[in-house]
């Protein structure tokens, strides 16, 4: 045959035609004979293999990129023929602290809000940070083991980042991954500022780095600008998480009052904290209802489980309730109905459940598995009030004046 009629026809040893009689048998690795030749091929060149004798001739074509799937690696990649083992596996993706999106995640005021607000509960650190401040850059480490040591305490860290959106994955997540940091991060746009300036503080001047602490209760507790130690910082931060809830650092205005809140499953008697809810102490039905909405995320109201709502004493007195404390058990009450919690006892009969066992509310937080088994209800909520209480609930009526139940 012309050469023209045969491109580049190749001699094959007898070797490899034995070996190339059975081509599944190529996965381990391949007839070396038949694969150097076939690595002088163009890419996707034929390899055209001469078979037969006086009587037959036959023509074997194997493309390139069916040989290299069969033999079990590239053809590129020449690590079996000249080291005798095969390619080493890819490298693994690194692993990061936090994973950040792909998309800039950009918020307004409103927006940072409802995020600061879905970590209630928690002493949180707002970090303005932008790529251009050298101590902004080296602090993030610093901020990312605070995040590691509180974070079981009810601590976090949200950097707002103020670069242009469009740096995100080119500028601002390396320098976070390279950091360490293990906080979210956001991107906060030029015309959103005014609005969270009014909100954290009418005098920042948008300096940097800017910190704003706020305490459980979402209010600005206090503020690190300009060149304010980090060190300051952290002495304050570590102040606010030592407190918890309803401690020293939490303080409310005027006419507000806070509900720290626990229940406690009767069957186990295992107790859980719910954190604390701030309001107006004229609205204790909204303080209720978002008292209730902490339930919603724990207790599964497809079984139709029944509460138990215990009176809430001042968090001073802690063993005497007032008729603000009864009043807002009793708006608790009807909030967890309203939200599904269809078995609910109120709570003058919850507190005559509870003192027939020689209880008290102070002496199951200490020791909630005094109720295991006890009640014939599923979860028995207690809590405290603290704040303005105003006539109804002072320290002192509190403490002589219980409220008499029948």
């Amino acid at each position: 045959m012309s050469p023209e009629a045969d491109p580049l026809p190749i001699r094959v040893s007898h070797r490899a035609k034995s070996n190339s009689a059975n081509l599944a048998s190529i996965g381990g690795g391949g007839p070396r004979s038949l694969t150097r030749d076939m690595a002088l091929q163009r890419p996707g060149q034929a390899v055209v293999a001469r078979f037969g004798g006086a009587a037959a001739r036959f023509k074997l074509v194997v493309p390139l990129a069916l040989l290299a799937g069969c033999s079990g690696y590239h053809l590129w990649d020449n690590t079996y023929n000249t080291q005798g083992k095969l390619p080493s596996a890819p490298a693994p993706a690194p692993i990061y602290a936090y994973g950040y999106p792909k998309s800039p995640p950009v918020l307004d005021a409103a927006g940072l809000q409802d995020l600061v607000s879905k970590f209630r509960h928690s002493v949180i650190v707002l970090d303005f940070w932008a790529s251009w401040s050298r101590q902004n850059r080296d602090e993030l480490s610093m901020l990312s083991r605070l995040q590691d040591d509180l974070q079981g305490d009810g601590f976090q860290v949200i950097a707002c980042n103020l670069d242009p959106a469009d740096k995100w994955s080119t500028q601002t997540v390396p320098i976070l991954h390279g950091a360490g940091s293990n906080f979210p991060c956001v991107v906060v746009t030029e015309s959103a500022r005014p609005a969270i300036k009014a909100w954290l503080s009418p005098q920042w001047s948008y300096d940097l780095p800017a910190r704003f602490i706020l305490n459980r209760s979402g209010r600005v507790s206090a503020q690190a600008l300009g060149a304010t130690s980090i060190d300051s910082l952290e002495q304050q931060v570590r102040q606010l998480v030592r407190a918890g809830p309803g401690g020293e650092g939490e303080n409310l205005a005027g006419g507000e009052i806070a509900l720290r809140l626990k229940y406690i499953n009767v069957a186990s008697g295992e107790g859980t904290s719910l954190g604390e809810e701030t309001g107006d102490r004229a609205d204790l039905a909204g303080l209720a209802d978002r008292a209730a909405a902490l339930f919603t995320n724990r207790i599964d109201r497809a079984g139709n489980p029944r509460i138990a709502v215990a009176s809430f004493p001042s968090h001073s007195a802690r063993t005497s309730v007032g008729p603000l404390g009864l009043a807002a058990a009793e708006e608790l009450e009807a909030a967890l109905k309203h939200r599904g919690y269809f078995d609910v006892v109120g709570p003058r009969r919850t507190d005559r459940m509870i003192a027939g066992i020689g209880q008290s509310a102070l002496s199951i937080e200490y020791e909630s598995a005094a109720l295991q088994g006890r009640l014939p209800v599923d979860y028995v909520v207690i809590g405290w009030l603290r704040g303005d209480g105003g006539k109804l609930d002072t320290d002192d009526a509190l403490a002589g004046e219980p409220v008499e139940r029948p």
